[in-house]
């Protein structure tokens, strides 16, 4: 009997653990079903004047963080207490090391080409400015992941002339999007190998460097990378932070340094918009912005912002530019101008044009519209070269699809300026595609201004730019032949050696700029052309005060009789 009781006690007692285990199986499915909730840091991201302690705390799992911008996996450093947070510039530099982001520190390679740097581009001989990056991520028992969670540190940075009053963006993605052999978008790479592997051989013919190959030439989405984006203010305040795209932009400054950036909010990494930074409209939202690295003014980079500035009231298209230093990777990255992209958004935001309605042209392709818009470009650019505008009827009805005021106006500045890179480069145009009430919008043919870093060059101050445009730009011969175009353009020359570009305004213009970037691109200088000096960068100021002064005075001998 007492057996009997034992078994069935027995049975009873393996019935209840079958039980449980079951219960602690589906309790245990389920916690490995939950998702893990990100790591909290202690410390948001921003400017400390003093070292601190970061904590780190997550509610279930362990936490796992890098420190060179890497993702954190299960082999990442395991998180056990509180983390020193100090100024991390003293740290070896890393990836501004690295050469094979610009065809000028490939020794290897211009020596077989038999070719000299062009800029002098270096790695830094000296540490450069660093922020402590902490990218963390918590995992549970089941191996669930959070999502990444960064930190951007900057400790010790109100002590360093360089950054007083300008702006800071921080830019943190996993550095094989930037520098591997294969994917990164900022290297030659297998791009560049690969034509020597096809038998091209080294291009010694080609004395453009922006003509060779590279990872960095490569364009669309699938040269596009994640990153993690924060904007500081001159005052050090967090004023935006998310997920974007990253790509290289321009065209054969992409093998220079610092490389400009497009910035891309996208619905996969959760941003839909950049909404208002200080330099946009307070309503704005963009889904596009570029960070201009400079390009071929790489030694002033004034000359976008000088001439977007000043000729602000003139009939174009200009923009605007607000400076940020670039730290890439936590990385000291130079000096960038921020400005929104001319896309459709942007005739959106700042005349209220219709979705769609916007048609804009650049360097003879359609930018912004369809391919279908191609063909009242064309239909516009005939009208003008293959009629005699000496006939004022004729002349009438191109002003009818242009407006002519805009063309006289963009014309007078190309030509004031001395722009070596135009008129084949860099030339853009805009119209609606229907008319409206809205400014601007008659359907009317207008011009862009972008890209005058190939200017303002005190060798070419006494150039006949008028002689020399009306024989590489049909159009504009064209044009010329009409006595009124001439006149008022002749005319509009006078004005921008008198009022727009007068020498006054200039100095006064340069002068402001260079007090204000002195420090921030001598810093540059050590960055990207170590034996260059903030004395350096005054100078160029100054070659550009001595450009507009002989500017102004060829413009005025040759010209100033001829203004009506």
């Amino acid at each position: 009997m007492k057996r009997r009781w034992r078994g069935v006690v027995h049975c009873l007692l393996g019935v209840a653990l079958v039980a449980a285990l079951l219960v602690y199986g589906l309790s245990l499915s389920k916690d490995s079903d939950q998702p893990v909730t990100p790591v909290r840091l202690s410390v948001e991201s921003g400017f400390y004047d003093s070292p601190f302690y970061l904590e780190m705390t997550c509610d279930r799992g362990e936490i796992r963080y890098t420190l060179d911008s890497t993702e954190p996996d299960e082999h990442s450093l395991l998180y056990t207490g509180p983390i020193l947070i100090e100024d991390a510039s003293g740290n070896p530099n890393v990836y501004s090391m690295i050469e094979d982001v610009c065809i000028e520190l490939r020794t290897d390679i211009l020596e077989i080409a038999g070719r000299e740097p062009k800029f002098g581009f270096k790695t830094p001989v000296q540490s450069i400015d660093k922020a402590t990056v902490i990218r963390a991520v918590c995992i549970d028992a089941f191996g669930n992941r959070s999502d990444i969670v960064n930190g951007v540190y900057f400790v010790g940075f109100d002590q360093k002339q360089a950054y007083d009053g300008i702006n800071v963006i921080s830019i943190v993605t996993n550095p094989e999007n930037l520098f591997d052999f294969e994917k990164g978008i900022y290297v030659l790479g297998k791009t560049f190998d690969d034509t020597l592997v096809e038998g091209a051989g080294v291009p010694p013919a080609l004395p453009n460097f922006g003509n060779w190959a590279g990872n960095y030439k490569n364009r669309g989405k699938e040269w596009e990378r994640e990153a993690d984006i924060c904007f500081f203010d001159a005052e050090r305040n967090l004023t935006l932070s998310g997920t974007y795209g990253i790509r290289i932009q321009g065209g054969a400054s992409r093998y220079m340094l610092p490389k400009s950036l497009n910035i891309f909010a996208r619905k996969r990494y959760g941003t839909e918009s950049i909404p208002a930074l200080p330099l946009f409209g307070e309503d704005w939202q963009l889904h596009s912005v570029n960070l201009n690295g400079g390009g071929q003014g790489v030694d002033t980079k004034i000359h976008d912002l000088l001439v977007n500035t000043l000729a602000a009231d003139c009939d174009i298209l200009t923009r605007e530019y607000e400076p940020y230093e670039l730290f890439l990777d936590g990385e000291y990255w130079g000096v960038y101008w921020l400005t929104p992209r001319f896309k459709e958004d942007y005739f959106q935001n700042k005349y209220g044009i219709r979705d769609g309605d916007v048609i804009e042209t650049k360097v003879d392709h359609i930018e912004v519209g369809t391919d279908e818009d191609y063909r009242p470009y064309k239909d516009m650019l005939r009208l003008i070269a293959d009629n005699d505008l000496r006939d004022d009827e004729n002349y009438a009805r191109v002003c009818e699809a242009v407006d002519i005021q805009s063309w006289i106006d963009y014309y007078a500045i190309e030509l004031y300026i001395a722009n070596t890179d135009w008129p084949t480069n860099n030339r853009s145009l805009w119209r609606v595609r229907r008319t409206t009430d809205q400014p601007d919008a008659d359907g009317k043919w207008r011009w862009v201004m972008f890209d005058v870093n190939l200017s303002m060059n005190p060798e070419r101050a006494d150039d006949d730019f008028v002689g020399r445009t009306s024989k590489r730009d049909a159009i504009f011969g064209s044009l010329l032949d009409n006595k009124t175009f001439k006149a008022e353009l002749y005319a509009r020359l006078v004005d921008m050696a008198e009022d727009v570009f007068s020498p006054e305004r200039v100095d006064a213009f340069v002068d402001e700029y260079a007090a204000r970037m002195r420090h921030a691109m001598g810093n540059e200088y050590m960055r990207f052309m170590n034996d260059r000096t903030e004395e350096d960068f005054v100078n160029s100021c100054e070659d550009i005060k001595t450009f507009f002064r002989m500017r102004h005075d060829y413009i005025m001998e040759a010209y100033g009789d001829k203004k009506k």
